[in-house]
Order: C-alpha cells, then structure tokens, then sequence
C-alpha cells in the first residue's frame, strides 16, 4: 500500500505537530511494537504500529490515540471482551470486524457506543443522513441532517390544565382528616386483588379509584355533580369487606 519504505511514500501523512508526535511516541512504550514502530522526529514520522500486550491502565488504552498506533489483545470467549467492556467508559465508535452473525448480533446488544460500525472504519461519518455523536462520556447529542436539527432545538413540555377544573385537585389539598380521603388513599396504596392480575388490572382498578374520586369532588356550573362513575370501590383498611360509594 505504502511500497517497501512507509516513510518515503508521499501518501503516508505526517503528525500534525510537535506536541502530538511527542504524546504518540510515548505511547508507543507502553507495550510491544510488534509491527512497526520507527519514529523521526525531523519529519513527525510514525510508522504504522501495532502493539501487543499493553498495560489496560495506561494511556494507550483509555485514552484516544488519534495516530498510527493500534493496540491489540487476544481473546478466547467474546462473552468475556463484552462483560469487560461495559465496565468502561461509553466510546465514540465501536469498530467491528466480523462475518459471524451471532457475534454481530452480541455487540449490537450489548455494546453502548455512540456509533457501530461493522467491516468499515470511519465511513459512518460520510453518510449525511445517519446521525453521528457521543453517548455519555464520549458526547450528548449528534450531528448530520435532521439529527443536527433535533440536538440544537428543545422540545418544551407544556401542561395546560383548565382553571375551571381546580375543584378537581380537591383530593390533594389539605385537610386530609376527610373520611372519603383516607378510605381513597389506603385503596389507592394498599389495594390487592383477591385473584391474581397483571399489573395493567391493577392499574387499571387504581386509576378508576382515582378517577371516581375526581369526578366526585368537581362540581359543575349550577352546583351539579359529574356522573361519569355511577360508584366507586372503597376497601377498608384491614380489607376483609368493601363499601360502595354512590355518587
């Protein structure tokens, strides 16, 4: 690709500066050149690297390289790469070499990155339509097409709740002595089913505590009230019998 001599090939680029070459080379003592290896510091020459055996607390494995170094570790159980994985911080991008599907799968899953890529580096990048960023440590928000759009606009919540409906929040409001009131809240707290239900039936039952109470305490214009509930259940505290409430 870059002929018999990396460093002469005219399309091998350079570091940028001094600072960053100095950063990459000490990088590179903190493992074992493999491939590669060789330095100029003339012409911020480094030469395409891999490194074997590096220390995973040293810079070279938490921090990013931005250069021609590749660290690399052996593995025998995928499993393992992943568990161990997730006890670090989230990365920009994942990079995935793999025709198993199984695998594939796994890292998609289990993986939290801000971008997957599988058999390609870096092309996520060029594709204006699908959204690039960070997750968590490595970024908020992503960029490209409608996705930049979304990051710098803000949904604002907005909760309208009609002021003629104020009798409604009766149930919230102190005194909280009222007979009706503490039969509603234990119910609402406390209720179990005699026979065993989903959580949607219990929420379900819940809610219509809630919403007989509602529509009991709101009074409509010329003092009558809502009948939307022709009753409502009520248990007793020690739950061995049930009163009905006629609204």
């Amino acid at each position: 690709m870059y002929g018999d001599d990396v460093e002469k090939s005219e399309d091998f680029a350079r570091i940028v500066s001094d600072r960053h070459y100095n950063r990459l080379t000490k990088l590179l003592e903190m493992g074992t050149a493999e491939i590669g290896g060789q330095t100029n510091p003339e012409t911020r020459f480094i030469s395409p690297t891999i490194i074997t055996n590096p220390d995973l607390s040293s810079e070279l494995m938490t921090d990013e390289i931005f250069g021609p170094i590749l660290p690399v570790l052996q593995y025998e159980d995928l499993n393992t790469v992943v568990k161990d994985l997730r006890t670090k911080e989230k990365p920009l991008v994942t990079y995935l070499f793999s025709n198993n599907a199984k695998h594939i799968d796994l890292i998609k899953k289990r993986i939290s990155s801000g971008t997957l890529d599988i058999n390609d580096t870096l092309m996520h990048m060029m594709v204006p339509t699908l959204p690039f960023g960070g997750v968590g440590n490595s970024g908020i928000g992503a960029y490209h097409g409608k996705a930049t759009f979304d990051t710098f606009s803000h949904a604002k919540s907005v909760l309208h709740r009609p002021i003629e409906m104020e009798s409604v929040n009766n149930l919230r409001y102190p005194p909280y002595d009222a007979e009706w009131k503490q039969n509603l809240m234990y119910s609402l707290a406390y209720y179990k089913p005699s026979t065993p239900s989903s959580g949607f039936t219990k929420y379900a039952v819940s809610s219509t505590f809630a919403l007989g109470a509602f529509a009991y305490a709101y009074a409509w214009p010329g003092g009558s009230r809502i009948r939307v509930f022709k009753y409502i259940y009520i248990y007793k505290r020690d739950f061995a019998e049930r009163e009905i409430f006629y609204l």
